[in-house]
């Protein structure tokens, strides 16, 4: 008997859930692609929740890569936003 699809609230707190779980085991393992045991373990859910969310580990890996661009602009535009003054420089055509 299989299992009922995930909803789409599940997938999306899985895949969540999956894509920290990678972040942390890259900042303690240091491995830019580590196995999918531990990530699973710190997940805290099934090999086959993994591939229900990912059908790859490619994919997932390019989930991480994605949320980690995002979370990098997301930094770098609120230190832009805090200090507007010195980046003018940095910008072709802005006075300063």
């Amino acid at each position: 008997m299989s299992r009922p699809p995930l909803s789409p609230e599940e997938t999306e707190e899985h895949s969540r859930r999956f894509i920290a779980a990678t972040f942390r085991v890259i900042a303690s393992t240091g491995e830019a692609s580590p196995s999918i045991r531990p990530i699973l373990t710190e997940a805290g859910l099934s090999r086959q929740a993994l591939y229900r969310c990912f059908p790859s580990k490619d994919d997932l890996m390019a989930a991480v890569l994605a949320e980690g661009r995002r979370l990098l602009a997301e930094y770098l535009e609120g230190r832009i936003a805090r200090r507007p003054h010195r980046t003018r420089r940095c910008v072709p055509g802005s006075p300063g």
